[in-house]
């Protein structure tokens, strides 16, 4: 019997449902490298395979090699590469990039007086190019994902010193635009406004609010945070106003606490303000914390509230050293962050992680106490975890973003490998650095960005900060 065409077209329609569905071809296949997937109980690296779905996430990993029926538009063959999670940021302040080498011999207090003489000059549109310009100096050293601490406008003296702050506005919005053309995730941290009527505050957080939920379907924000200030505050209603805001609109926040050395009392009566208005738990998490009291780490580890660790600021301000190993005992999770361009100079995790493991060894005396695993996880999956993003970044699991880099230990040959970890964390630098990867698409090569405009982004920084330079201080 002759089916008329129309019917058999009709059938083939109907009957089309039922036929299996063809797997999605991958954007990306990786192949043969050395994978540090840094997922929860698998740390031992092997060499394997990793698919990226056309969505930039995850779509397949695993030993060996890839099935055969696993096709890709690309393929990556990653054969005597290390191939690991972007390194996750869990504290920076981004727009820091135009004050390298600013108060080079200053601890906190003095080295942000140095600061803040030429950030006071800048205008909203300068925030946003050095913030862009951050950014992408961030994706090309490694970092994949950051925790923002943004400029508020704010006027800061010191510790009980006046401040005067006229955010949320211009500025805030201008560096959450900058972050978002850096195609880099992150965590916006914002200040809220104390220095006008409760009302007027309230609406001014809920515009900002407002205004970033037109950016939720963008991938490369993550979520907003509250940048704690009551480190710095000069009244004790400042915890629980920070407190409501967290509750009101479910964030998290990061308080820098515990910082300079010579603050101690200072800050362990704010740490009692922030006792009073309830807010240890998982959704706060500590900046630096090193000057602290094996009682304060106990509290703070039982309510579940963590921390973020910056051991190249710590350095370069001669802050201290945090006692990490005691705040893993006591259940506190650990993150670890660059800190910005200016407390830190070069947004180097290699450094960092070489830095805080050293200095860690050295107060205890013994190269048992942290190992480099360890702070490889701290800087990728401890970072995540800590900022609440670990079901997006930090590890390289199926349905996660596809961020990695690509670590050639033969570029600047390292020498033989024994221990892959310890030859990563150990002896391997930016010069290493092959490629980083960013939803599955390449985002740096070999220190230069790939997609983005960084020169226009440098030629603006410098032109502006180095305008604020001549007229503050005269042509140098």
């Amino acid at each position: 019997m002759v089916i008329p065409r129309r019917l058999a077209l009709a059938l083939a329609l109907l009957l089309a449902p039922l036929a299996p569905a063809r797997a999605a071809e991958a954007s990306l296949l990786v192949k043969n490298g050395l994978l540090f997937t840094m997922k929860p109980g698998e740390e031992t690296p092997f060499v394997g395979y990793l698919a990226v779905g056309p969505d930039g996430r995850i779509s397949a990993v695993g030993r060996g090699d890839p099935p055969e029926g696993l096709a890709a538009a690309r393929v990556l063959d990653a054969a005597g590469r290390f191939i690991s999670p972007g390194f996750v940021s869990a504290h920076s302040h981004i727009w820091q990039t135009a004050n390298r080498g600013v108060g080079a011999g200053g601890t906190l207090n003095a080295w942000w007086a140095a600061c803040s003489r030429y950030i006071e000059a800048t205008t909203p549109e300068d925030l946003y190019w050095y913030t862009l310009h951050g950014s992408l100096d961030f994706v090309k050293s490694g970092i994949t994902t950051a925790y923002n601490f943004t400029f508020d406008g704010s006027r800061w003296t010191g510790y009980n010193g006046p401040m005067v702050s006229p955010l949320p506005g211009p500025w805030e919005e201008e560096q959450f635009r900058g972050e978002l053309d850096s195609g880099m995730r992150f965590v916006h941290s914002f200040s809220i406004p104390y220095f006008d009527t409760p009302e007027r505050n309230h609406a001014k957080v809920v515009a900002f609010i407002e205004m970033t939920k037109a950016h939720a379907g963008d991938p490369g924000f993550l979520k907003l945070s509250v940048q704690g200030t009551v480190a710095f505050a000069t009244d004790k209603s400042w915890a629980k106003v920070e407190a409501a805001y967290m509750k009101e609109f479910g964030l998290d926040n990061e308080m820098h606490m515990f910082e300079p050395p010579d603050q101690v009392a200072n800050q362990v009566e704010k740490f009692h303000w922030l006792e009073e208005a309830g807010m240890l738990g998982p959704n706060l998490f500590f900046g630096h914390f090193i000057h602290v009291t094996p009682e304060i780490i106990s509290e703070v580890g039982a309510a579940g509230s963590n921390m973020s660790w910056q051991p190249l600021s710590n350095g370069r301000l001669a802050s201290g050293v945090a006692d990490i190993p005691r705040c893993l005992k006591a259940g506190m999770k650990i993150g670890m962050g660059v800190d910005d361009q200016a407390a830190s100079d070069v947004p180097d995790p290699f450094e960092n992680m070489r830095t805080g493991l050293y200095a860690v060894r050295d107060k205890y005396e013994s190269a048992a106490v942290l190992s480099p695993l360890d702070v490889l996880r701290f800087h990728t999956i401890g970072s995540a975890t800590v900022m609440h993003v670990a079901d997006k970044v930090g590890s390289l699991e199926v349905g996660k973003y596809a961020d990695f880099l690509v670590i050639n230990p033969r570029d600047r040959d390292i020498g033989p490998v024994y221990d892959p970890c310890a030859s990563l964390v150990l002896a391997c630098t930016q010069m290493n650095l092959e490629q980083v990867y960013i939803g599955g698409r390449l985002a740096a090569e070999r220190g230069r960005i790939v997609g983005k405009d960084f020169e226009k982004a440098s030629r603006e920084v410098h032109r502006r900060s180095e305008a604020i330079r001549d007229r503050l201080d005269g042509h140098p």
